[in-house]
């Protein structure tokens, strides 16, 4: 019998997930072309913003695809289940909280909110965080705390994982 798409999916997330970090990257050089060729000095700067892409938003990926094909991790619903002590697992959540910890020398420490407001603002939509430094401070510890939040339940609730 042919696996479902939606099994299919839960067995292959960290490939779609590349997939979609790849699209995403490739997005980000597509919109920024025109501010490039208006101002060629920023080209390095853009091209920071697209490799720095691909490499902290890959990696989790990748550390979650060598669990999957290499380690027998069954499906994504086992890394809500840390506390299982799956080495792959833990892998996996160790290197989020790492992007998180260079996250935040880079958002506080290494002026990386005013790169964002400067390099990643006009790319997109301006919003009531992402148009000031300080608005893009608010908006990356919010946003900590909600990823803190949920790695917390992973850690302490004992989540159900479905059968496949």
């Amino acid at each position: 019998m042919m696996p479902s798409i939606i099994e299919f999916a839960f067995k292959n997330f960290w490939l779609l997930a590349i997939i979609i970090t790849l699209i995403n990257a490739y997005y980000f050089k597509v919109r920024s072309r025109s501010l490039v060729r208006d101002n060629p000095d920023l080209k390095d700067d853009y091209n920071k913003v697209f490799w720095g892409t691909i490499v902290f938003l890959g990696i989790p990926w990748l550390v979650m695809g060598i669990g999957m094909t290499i380690g027998g991790i069954p499906t994504v619903f086992h890394f809500f289940r840390p506390r299982d002590g799956n080495p792959y697992v833990i892998a996996f959540h160790l290197n989020i909280i790492i992007i998180w910890i260079l996250s935040i020398i880079w958002i506080y420490f290494k002026d990386g909110a005013n790169f964002w407001v400067k390099y990643i603002t006009p790319l997109g939509r301006q919003t009531l965080f992402t148009g000031s430094v300080l608005g893009v401070k608010i908006w990356f510890a919010l946003s900590l705390l909600g990823g803190i939040a949920g790695m917390a339940m992973m850690w302490l609730i004992n989540i159900p994982v479905p059968n496949f």
